[in-house]
């Protein structure tokens, strides 16, 4: 298997449709993360002649639907070396679990090593895991020592990851916050996930940026489902036209403000529970900016 990208059940990775280039960041972010696993697995060689540590270890964390799984198989698409995926559930047997995919990472070396929620094996050992975190300790102690082995993480609990894993270089030395898009990607992404539609009636107005503008408060799942909400829309009300003998669906600023209604009735209480506040992730005590889309008000509140 050295040299393929596989999960711990050494099942092929299905990743062909997933690029850096759908990968909406900011510039100097992306060029970090990138750089960060590039830089070595391109250097390895002479890394290696000059006697430089080759292993690192990153943590992604921010609030869920920020991007974090797509900038992991992103990455395990661009690499050409192994690639190891790592979910929860794989860490079923606790410390026995560690050890077997801890050693599958060096059989597959050099090796990307990809852990999916890692808080789920490396909560803080006042929280009762004390058992599993040591292990995990100890193999990524490993890891250091073997060598050319890079592992990413995600989590959406950064706080409750124990700080002897994420404050100590060679086991983690690097941790990028994932965070809500800003203005300037929050309209890439809507002109991504409707890149297979007609919004030429959007972009005449400027109603892209507005949509953007507006939807200040959001992560980018909630953006794609927003956006998915208005093409059911434009579907519904027939928003379609024929262009070389095909089918084409028109997204008008109706069909968003239709699934601004939808999607704010919807029950994200996860989503809530994680930023703390209530109805579509907002104040539930004052008007949201997607309340005054629907109004019109150019104001943001």
């Amino acid at each position: 298997y050295r040299g393929q990208k596989i999960d711990a059940s050494c099942r092929f990775l299905e990743i062909k449709d997933s690029t850096w280039d759908e990968v909406i960041l900011t510039e100097d972010k992306k060029k970090f993360i990138s750089g960060s696993v590039d830089t070595i697995l391109h250097n390895i060689e002479e890394l290696k002649e000059f006697g430089i540590n080759i292993k690192r270890g990153i943590i992604l964390h921010g609030d869920p639907g920020t991007g974090k799984t797509q900038i992991c198989r992103a990455i395990a698409r661009q690499v050409s070396c192994s690639v190891l995926y790592v979910l929860p559930q794989d860490f079923a047997s606790e410390r026995g679990g560690v050890r077997r995919l801890a050693g599958m990472a060096k059989d597959l070396a050099p090796c990307v090593l990809i852990v999916e929620d890692i808080d789920f094996i490396a909560s803080d050992r006042s929280l009762g895991s004390s058992g599993a975190v040591i292990e995990l300790m100890n193999q990524l102690d490993g890891l250091e020592y073997f060598g050319d082995i890079i592992t990413i993480a995600t989590t959406n609990h950064i706080n409750v990851i124990e700080d002897a894993v994420k404050n100590r270089p060679g086991r983690f030395d690097r941790i990028v916050e994932i965070g809500k898009p800003e203005t300037a990607e929050r309209e890439k992404m809507i002109r991504s996930f409707t890149k297979r539609f007609d919004i030429s009636a959007l972009e005449s107005e400027n109603k892209v940026q507005e949509i953007a503008l507006h939807a200040k408060d959001l992560s980018g799942a909630h953006i794609k489902d927003l956006c998915n909400t208005a093409a059911m829309n434009a579907v519904q009300s027939r928003s379609i036209k024929m262009v070389d003998n095909k089918k084409v669906l028109v997204l008008k600023m109706e069909h968003f403000k239709e699934a601004v209604i939808e999607v704010s009735k919807k029950d994200f209480s996860s989503y809530v529970q994680q930023q703390g506040k209530g109805g579509f992730g907002f104040d539930p005590n004052r008007r949201t900016s997607l309340e005054s889309l629907l109004s019109g008000d150019d104001e943001l509140v």
